[in-house]
């Protein structure tokens, strides 16, 4: 999967309650943190689903939680 120069894709060991998550930095780096205790293939969804949330640009939306997730989810089904 291609990346933007300005996203940074870090696989490490999370409790297994956190799939994946993203952390901002101040000079405009998305880094994408996923679980290294799931499958590569799980890990491929959950990436996904992180790259969905940045295409949304939903750290700067409004929405509540629940319709960021349930927006990221569907995304990813197209």
């Amino acid at each position: 999967m291609e990346l933007e120069d300005n996203i940074v894709v870090r696989v490490v060991s999370l409790p297994m309650s956190v799939e994946g998550l993203i952390s901002d930095t101040p000079d405009g780096i998305h880094n994408i943190y996923i679980n290294a205790n799931y499958s590569y293939e799980m890990q491929q969804i959950f990436l996904r689903h992180e790259l969905a949330h940045i295409r949304n640009n939903d750290f700067y939306n409004p929405d509540d939680i629940e319709t960021l997730e349930l927006r990221a989810k569907k995304e990813m089904e197209l």
